[in-house]
């Protein structure tokens, strides 16, 4: 439709008539044009809406190569933290989210099956190392694999907990201290396989 137009202009304006053969050159150009203006709009829509121009616009003034970023976990000796869970019920997986996390001590998060009396038993899932700190993105923590692997279905509930560290930074059995609640109380957030 364009390339009809351009050539209906070009034809009645320049008086130029062109033989079979440039007006199916001029078509065939034209629409290889079209297509890389459509195809460089789409882009930019999927570049915009996925953010990855976002670090050009968030660097810092005056420094125009290094991109200013917002940590996941906020270190501020003047704010007094308090250990806190918030994890929510969520579908089967070899992980489970946790929303946001405060921990007073450097840590682990441990994922602790629900024994039939209602309590926490056995752990079946820990994360890595945490500092101490107040974490605000999603944290995975993974169920155990191998032959440690638990057997997760629907309906199964389960307690994530936070135990302090003892000392090297891994996860092992000499982590056993749970941390507790700004009340003094065990915490243990209770969460459902749906």
């Amino acid at each position: 439709m364009i390339t009809s137009l351009v050539h209906v202009f070009l034809r009645r304006t320049l008086k130029y008539s062109m033989t079979f053969e440039e007006e199916k050159n001029h078509h065939a150009f034209f629409l290889a044009v079209g297509i890389l203006l459509v195809l460089s709009a789409l882009a930019l829509v999927v570049f915009f809406k996925k953010g990855y121009f976002s670090s050009i616009w968030s660097t810092s003034p005056g420094n125009t190569n290094q991109v200013e970023t917002v940590p996941s976990v906020s270190q501020n000796p003047t704010i007094k933290l308090d250990n806190s869970i918030v994890v929510r019920d969520q579908p089967t997986a070899l992980t489970v989210t946790v929303d946001s996390v405060q921990i007073k001590a450097p840590g682990f998060l441990v994922i602790r099956r629900m024994g039939k009396d209602g309590t926490p038993k056995f752990v079946v899932g820990s994360s890595g190392y945490l500092a101490a700190g107040s974490y605000k993105k999603s944290i995975k923590v993974p169920f155990f694999t191998g032959t440690n692997k638990p057997n997760v279905v629907a309906g199964d509930s389960f307690f994530m907990m936070i135990v302090e560290d003892s000392g090297n930074m891994k996860y092992d059995e000499a982590d056993k201290d749970p941390a507790l609640d700004a009340s003094g109380k065990l915490l243990a957030v209770k969460f459902t396989i749906l």
